[in-house]
């Protein structure tokens, strides 16, 4: 028992020699509390670029100094979460792109903030990209744990989808693709897809340069502008664009996360359309096209007839849209019209050209009037009243026996080729009886213009309804003068009798007294009998046994004879001159109305 006593009081001496040794040698950091260490805070966490991200954090001045390093961890979310310290831990413990480090207190830049008493630690870091970037930074000393502080939502460390995204036309071939400039962008890679979706093509688009020469960028603002040259886009077929950002450091790129999209973009050009033909005269060709079908981006007309000889389609002749004449149709719709030379039944269609592109339309037969010396009057409202004039065709000169007027065989340069004066002498009844014949001889249905037809073709100038019914005499004007017209005392060769038809035209020191329609005669030479606007009618109201007028004899005629005062040759006299229709007297003659086939 004694041997056992002396052997424990051996070891507890033993024992209280080393703690007292072991406690001269405790190193000094035991005796410095937690409670000393600073505390990081307001950490911040900064994109700079595409590459790289800043995180900072304030440390209590006057507490730094026992600060040696610190732990910087840091993982990353595709999503955007709030998270707690411990969960901050559990992260960095289980997802792969969890990482730490450890960086020495002298190998951080820090400065003064703008309270003189906290110091700024700043470390620059790569972070994840396209990612949510979580942070907690920890204060080290002598590789000892003291606090820590952590972001508990994590910043998107990326290049946004370029915003704004939006496309409109200027031209007939090309697109103004716009959006707003974006952060951290040093430029942007457009996609365009076919409506299969399939690639079509791309294009790297910067601010500063220019790669592809189908493109024009320029900056302004705080947006990019793209011009966008169709190359190699189809008209009329529809695409989708998609826009990414991009940011390059050395041979390595990196896009946004993801790109701007506009789906159903059309480089639109409308079809132009040939609605209708009409044969103007027997020279010319009138194409109607619908104002509708005619695109702003186009800036001409090419007029293409089909050569059956030759099996080909050729060029006719050329116009500018904006020179083209409009008016409104029988149906009340704005068309623009070409006249075209041409001789005979004709396939038409025309070409609409832009800058880069063109259209053609639908194609269409247009005809020529059978009969020479008429115009075709385009039908219209008649002065500033709701009634509508049908077209219909007029002859051009006063009627000339010794020239009948619905041969076919007899030409435009006959009349010029020698004087040929107009029939006077004629009485209504004969001239309605004549009408008569020619519709029964050609099958076209002939009679005397009405009053109001008579008129609507003197004054009425389809292209400019402005002008129309504003002026006394057919050729645009209240002037008169000899040079003009035939009346009393006119001077020319022929005073005080008839003059040649077609005589005022512009030549031979006369100025062409034609009205809009290219009718002559109009105002002087012979005095026109009008009819009631139906050859049936008229002829119902004659007795044919002795070619009498049955009921009121009375007729109307107009335009003023040569042997009338300058006043009377105004064109808008309705009833001024009223004759039987039984005399047959000199200066009284007709002018012949052909209706237009349906």
């Amino acid at each position: 028992m004694r041997v056992n006593e002396q052997y424990l009081g051996i070891v507890s001496i033993i024992l209280s020699t080393f703690m007292i040794i072991s406690c001269l040698n405790e190193p000094e950091y035991v005796t410095i509390k937690k409670t000393e260490f600073p505390k990081p805070f307001d950490l911040n966490i900064v994109q700079n670029d595409a590459f790289s991200l800043t995180v900072a954090w304030l440390i209590s001045k006057e507490l730094h100094t026992p600060i040696t390093s610190f732990k910087i961890e840091t993982f990353a979310l595709d999503s955007q979460v709030t998270i707690s310290n411990t969960e901050f831990s559990n992260f960095m413990r289980d997802i792969p792109n969890a990482r730490q480090t450890i960086i020495n207190n002298d190998e951080l830049s820090f400065n003064l903030n703008s309270s003189q008493d906290t110091l700024e630690y700043s470390y620059i870091d790569t972070g994840s990209f396209n990612a949510n970037n979580y942070y907690r930074v920890t204060v080290l000393s002598d590789g000892i744990i003291s606090y820590s502080h952590y972001t508990d939502q994590g910043i998107m460390f990326e290049i946004g989808a370029p915003k704004g995204f939006k496309v409109s036309q200027i031209s007939d071939y090309q697109l103004s693709l716009a959006w707003d400039n974006e952060l951290f962008s040093d430029g942007y890679e457009l996609f365009r897809y076919d409506s299969l979706d399939h690639l079509d093509t791309s294009f790297i688009i910067a601010d500063t340069f220019l790669l592809d020469s189908s493109f024009n960028p320029r900056i302004f603002s705080n947006e990019i502008d793209i011009n966008y040259f169709a190359e190699g886009m189809v008209p009329n077929e529809v695409y989708k664009y998609s826009v990414w950002a991009f940011s390059n450091m050395g041979a390595q790129r990196r896009y946004s996360h993801v790109g701007s999209t506009l789906e159903g973009i059309t480089l639109k050009l409308l079809q132009p359309r040939i609605k209708v033909t009409r044969p103007q005269n027997s020279h010319t060709t009138r194409l109607y096209i619908e104002s509708s079908s005619i695109d702003t981006y186009f800036d001409s007309i090419f007029v293409f007839k089909y050569n059956s000889a030759l099996e080909n389609w050729e060029v006719l002749d050329t116009g500018i849209v904006l020179n083209m004449k409009a008016m409104i149709d029988k149906d009340l719709e704005r068309c623009h019209v070409i006249d075209i030379p041409n001789s005979s039944e004709s396939i038409f269609t025309i070409l609409a050209k832009g800058k880069i592109n063109a259209l053609f339309s639908n194609d269409t037969i247009g005809d020529v009037f059978p009969f020479h010396n008429y115009e075709r009057i385009e039908g219209g409202y008649f002065g500033t009243t709701s009634q509508w004039i049908d077209s219909f065709y007029l002859s051009s000169i006063e009627y000339v026996a010794q020239v009948a007027l619905i041969d076919k065989s007899i030409s435009n340069e006959i009349l010029t080729e020698t004087q040929i004066f107009p029939s006077d002498s004629i009485s209504w009844v004969e001239a309605v009886m004549l009408c008569d014949q020619f519709s029964q001889t050609t099958g076209y249905e002939i009679r005397l213009p009405s009053e109001l037809e008579w008129e609507y073709a003197a004054l009425k100038d389809v292209f400019s309804d402005n002008n129309s019914w504003l002026f006394d005499y057919p050729w645009g004007s209240n002037m008169i003068s000899g040079e003009y017209a035939n009346y009393m005392n006119s001077g020319d060769l022929w005073d005080n009798s008839l003059t040649p038809v077609g005589h005022y035209n512009g030549k031979d020191g006369t100025y062409d007294n034609s009205s809009s329609f290219g009718v002559y005669d109009l105002a002087g030479n012979v005095l026109e009998w009008c009819g009631s606007g139906s050859r049936a009618t008229d002829m119902n109201s004659i007795e044919l046994s002795d070619s009498s007028i049955i009921g009121d004899p009375i007729r109307d005629l107009r335009g003023g004879g040569y042997w009338h005062e300058v006043g009377l040759l105004k064109s808008n006299l309705p009833e001024e001159f009223k004759y039987s229709g039984n005399l047959a007297a000199l200066g009284l003659g007709f002018r012949v109305l052909i209706q237009e086939s349906d």
